[in-house]
């Protein structure tokens, strides 16, 4: 039976003969000699670098996809604050219905269409009256050559006139429209451009309308109701 001394000098030969020799002088050929080496070099970088650098590696990929995951932010732009770039809208048909200047010029303006109408239709009966007097005249016989040359000129004179009339009337309503429409227009520019200067004084706003080009916006940057209720306010002022 071995004793404990020959037991740990062949365990400490063993232990020579599996770890390889790095330095310079070895008995092995260089070439394996430093083969061992690396491999054993390799796995010992890879314990001590490797591992850090993986776990640094995930840690950027996973902040990588959840900054993409991310919803996109709504811009907001809270009272006094500038941002450029912003573009703001206003729903036009939506001032014109609740903006109250509009529903009372648009009175005026359908009451002074309705007189014009009333007015002409009148004179249009009267005249097709005389036209009708005329003609049973005619047919019994009671008017001279000459009296019916005179009534026929009076009457294509008065047709003349009543038609230069209306034609007038017309002209003046079309008028009274445009001036309607651009007090209408000319009030909501400027509440509009009032409302953005004091709160949000972005570089655009954009009018948006059924049919327009504008298809769809953001209604968060939509500032129609403040528009409205800068319009209404400037009118109860103006009426004061």
């Amino acid at each position: 039976m071995e004793n404990l001394e020959e037991v740990n000098q062949k365990i400490d030969m063993q232990n020579v003969e599996e770890t390889p020799n790095c330095e310079p002088n070895v008995n092995e050929s260089d070439l394996l000699a430093k083969d061992r080496c690396d491999k054993k070099g390799n796995r010992c970088h890879v314990l001590c670098y490797g591992i850090p650098m993986l776990v640094l590696f995930v840690a950027v990929v996973i902040l990588f996809v959840l900054h993409f995951m991310q919803k996109p932010q709504t811009v907001l732009l809270p009272d006094g604050q500038t941002q450029s770039g912003v573009i703001l809208t206003v729903n036009n048909d939506s001032i014109v219905e609740h903006f109250e200047l509009v529903n009372i010029l648009k009175s005026d303006l359908e009451k002074e269409s309705d007189r014009y109408s009333k007015e002409m239709a009148g004179k249009f009966n009267a005249f097709q009256e005389k036209v009708n007097n005329y003609q049973i005249n005619v047919q019994n016989q009671i008017l001279t050559q000459t009296q019916m040359q005179n009534t026929e000129a009076a009457l294509m004179k008065e047709k003349t006139s009543l038609e230069a009339l209306q034609e007038r009337y017309a002209t003046i309503l079309a008028n009274k429209e445009r001036s309607v429409q651009k007090e209408i227009q000319d009030s909501i520019i400027n509440a509009t451009k009032r409302v953005n200067d004091a709160k949000y004084k972005a570089d655009f706003v954009f009018a948006t309308a059924e049919g327009s080009m504008i298809v769809t916006s953001n209604p968060t940057l939509d500032i129609t109701n403040e528009v409205i209720a800068e319009l209404n306010n400037a009118y109860q002022k103006s009426k004061q």
